[in-house]
């Protein structure tokens, strides 16, 4: 089980330096989900932000704790989420830097898909583990 809660330490900390720069960062957030045509205000976009700097953090911290199985569960819908969002923008063109780091790391649309793909497949192995532990 140390895989896993390697697995697990690694995702809490993308996700919990992905909500901590995406909170100082908000307006710029919220530019960004109204310039991709997320959201159709930017004070729609600026609400949605802090939605999902909430949930970031709640899996997070949920990763960390003995409730990491609802952690990998969220885990797994957000990094879902994110790499239809990724796919999407390079899909229609949408050439609109991700604030997937807030102001301090500006990912192109395939970069920000590489890491939802990644980020998904450590959720997904973590929630397997929830159903079915490996040997590992």
């Amino acid at each position: 089980m140390i895989v896993a809660k390697l697995l697990r330490y690694a995702l809490s900390v993308l996700f919990l330096f992905s909500a901590l720069t995406k909170l100082f960062a908000l307006k710029s957030v919220s530019r960004s989900l109204l310039a991709a045509n997320l959201v159709p205000s930017y004070e729609f976009g600026y609400k949605m932000g802090i939605v999902l700097i909430a949930i970031e953090a709640l899996a997070a911290i949920a990763l960390l704790f003995k409730s990491w199985r609802a952690g990998a569960s969220i885990s797994l819908i957000l990094t879902s989420l994110f790499v239809g969002y990724g796919v999407w923008r390079i899909r229609a063109g949408i050439g609109v830097p991700c604030s997937c780091f807030g102001a301090i790391l500006s990912l192109s649309p395939i970069q920000s898909s590489i890491l939802a793909l990644a980020s998904w497949g450590v959720s997904a192995i973590l929630v397997q583990m929830v159903w079915r532990p490996l040997e590992i």
